[in-house]
């Protein structure tokens, strides 16, 4: 299974991300959305605790959202259909995060062979 990523500033963050909701989503019953902190999962995946990660974070898991697969297991699927944010009194700061993931992706990527690919768009390639 190949996920291809429009090429951003983001895509190898994207890329992380999603490889760590899915090692995330193995330990849960199916169908059960994970939730985790900002600070705790940019610790997980080597990011500082800063303001700059959780904006990366919260790209990265907007674009997974927004991001479609299709495969000879279904038609199409989306890898995380859905997602929730708690925020702080204030508002102002994501204090936790509840993200769905699909269980039709997280086969598609069970397999050792399983790889994320970057593809330029035609407009910066050159």
């Amino acid at each position: 299974m190949s996920l291809p990523l429009a090429s951003t500033q983001y895509e190898h963050d994207v890329a992380t991300v999603l490889l760590q909701l899915l090692h995330l989503t193995k330990a849960l019953p199916e169908s059960q959305p994970i939730a985790f902190t900002p600070t705790g999962f940019c610790r997980s995946i080597g990011w500082p605790a800063t303001q700059h990660s959780f904006e990366r974070l919260q790209h990265c898991i907007s674009q997974l959202q927004r991001t479609s697969l299709e495969s000879p297991y279904c038609e199409s699927i989306s890898l995380c259909p859905a997602y929730s944010l708690e925020h702080d009194q204030t508002g102002e700061k994501i204090t936790r995060y509840q993200v769905e993931v699909n269980p039709a992706a997280l086969e598609m990527f069970a397999s050792d062979f399983s790889t994320i690919q970057v593809f330029q768009t035609p407009k910066e390639q050159k």
